[in-house]
Order: C-alpha cells, then sequence, then structure tokens
C-alpha cells in the first residue's frame, strides 16, 4: 500500500505549565519522583503520573552518631532546548524516620537542586530543608513536609543538561538506632506503613519547578 507524503516532522513533546506569570514569562512545571525497576538503584522525575516500582525507599541504620540515612538522585531526561530556571521551587516529601530500641534523635530532609551537564559535571543550584523533628524513646514517625526552595540567580539549562533532584535524609546525634525512609509513588499507592489517607495525607513526591515558558 503506497502511502501519500509529505510526512509530519516530529516535534519535542510540549511542556506542560501548572500556572504561569505572562508578564515575566515563567511557568510552574510539576515532576514527580519515582524508582525503575533495574539491576541497580535507579530514580527517575517525570511529568507523567507513572506506577513507580517502589512506594518507598529505606535508608541504612545510624547508631549513635550524625549520618545521612538516605542520599537519592533522581533525575530528569535531559532537555532538548535550552531552559532558565528562576523563582522559587516547592517540593512535597512524605517521609518517615524510625528510633529503636530506645534513646534520643532528630531528623530532617534536605532538597538540593543540581544540574548535571552534558560532561556529567553536578553544580547544586538551590536547597532547602524541613524543620528539624526531634524524637525521644522508640518509636516511628509518619511526616508531609513541604518545602521551599529559592532560586538565587537565573540558571541556564542547556540542550544536553539534566535536572536533579537530590534528596537527604539527615540524622543529628542519636543514642540509639535510627533509620529514614521517604515515599515516592505518583499514583499515590500503599504499602506497609504508609498508608495513603490514614497514616499519611499522600505517598506522592513531587517538586514545582519554575521555568522560562520560552527560552531561545
Amino acid at each position: 500500500m503506497a502511502f501519500e507524503g509529505p510526512y509530519p516532522i516530529p516535534t519535542e513533546p510540549a511542556t506542560t505549565f501548572n500556572f504561569s506569570t505572562i508578564a515575566e514569562g515563567t511557568g510552574v512545571v510539576t515532576f514527580y519522583a519515582a524508582s525503575m525497576d533495574q539491576a541497580s538503584a535507579s530514580y527517575v522525575l517525570t511529568q507523567s503520573q507513572i506506577f513507580s516500582n517502589a512506594v518507598y525507599s529505606s535508608g541504612a541504620a545510624i547508631g549513635s552518631s550524625a549520618g545521612d540515612s538516605l542520599d537519592i538522585d533522581f533525575d530528569l531526561t535531559k532537555f532538548n532546548k535550552a531552559r532558565n530556571l528562576r523563582g522559587t521551587a516547592i517540593a512535597t516529601i512524605p517521609w518517615a524516620y524510625e528510633l529503636t530500641p530506645s534513646g534520643d534523635a532528630s531528623y530532617a530532609i534536605h532538597v538540593f537542586l543540581q544540574k548535571v551537564d552534558k560532561n556529567s559535571n553536578v553544580e547544586t543550584i538551590a536547597s532547602g530543608a524541613c524543620v528539624q523533628r526531634i524524637q525521644s524513646g522508640a518509636g516511628t514517625k509518619l511526616n508531609l513536609s513541604t518545602i521551599k526552595i529559592p532560586i538565587p540567580t537565573i540558571k541556564r539549562f542547556r540542550k544536553g543538561d539534566t535536572l536533579r533532584a537530590r534528596i537527604l535524609g539527615r540524622i543529628g546525634g542519636s543514642s540509639g538506632t535510627s533509620r529514614m525512609s521517604i515515599a515516592h509513588d505518583p499514583k499515590n499507592r500503599t504499602e506497609d506503613g504508609y498508608t495513603s489517607g490514614t497514616a499519611i495525607e499522600t505517598t506522592t513526591l513531587s517538586i514545582d519547578v519554575p521555568l522560562d515558558v520560552e527560552t531561545g
């Protein structure tokens, strides 16, 4: 069977802006965090509300000292054209901590927005953290933190660059054994202690990022 031409030329998928400020030419794009089913741990940022391979990820146990229980990089696919980031990003993160068998500890979630260029060089462009939580005695606590991340200067991403959200679960001095976890399911499913709507409001980890609507 013969097909008539000419044939349409594929174009880059349009970025979906949830809110835009026309005067400034900026828009807010919501990205969702998820994990992939691969041999080695792999985490992504996506505009699609896909099923995450795991509903949540647990970090390492930290005993009687300060340290990072969690350190996870969520990467967006490479930009197909230049974009500018400017304004304030907002991260919504469901997370939990556990202290056993007894003792005292402090906990906080830190978010770093990073630029990864085509040569794999990493530059932190903005960061934010939640209010520190204090736990006295054994227990598990679920939290939902909304974190403001001001971007101090306009940051240009060129074609081939990647936006990364690095999330740390930081434990202060602990006299017991502590562990932290974060939920990251765009479909808002439940698993183990992460029971959406009862134990915690959501299992979806999202980041609202301000981007220029049009960039040459």
